[in-house]
């Protein structure tokens, strides 16, 4: 016959003390006590790594390419990219939870 039980939301600064009884058929009792300590398990997320890809010179017009496609997880894979603007004359960004998005460069002044 085997004996077993679940025991959920340990806390692992705690030692834990067990005992097991097992009877016979005649009543007569044993037991027997374990004392568990728990390991912490230490499991933590690293942070994906960005990479948009090259810098790029381009012409006014251009289709301009952006690539993530060499960004990285340690942990696991990339679920989902997001992609914003933060500096420049605006621009329409063709889809930016994409790994890669195009956009039309935009015209600019005369020396930037």
């Amino acid at each position: 016959m085997d004996a077993y039980c679940t025991i959920y939301n340990l806390d692992e600064s705690k030692p834990y003390c067990f005992v097991a009884s097992a009877f016979d058929t005649e009543g007569f009792e044993r037991e027997d006590s374990i004392e568990v300590c728990l390991e912490p398990l230490f499991i933590t997320n690293q942070p994906p790594s960005a990479d948009a890809g090259p810098d790029q010179i381009v012409d006014e017009g251009q289709i301009v390419m952006l690539n993530g496609s060499n960004s990285t997880e340690p942990d696991d894979e990339i679920v989902s990219y997001h992609w914003v603007q933060i500096g420049g004359p605006g621009v329409n960004l063709s889809d930016f939870a994409a790994k890669q998005l195009t956009f039309a460069a935009p015209d600019v002044a005369f020396g930037g």
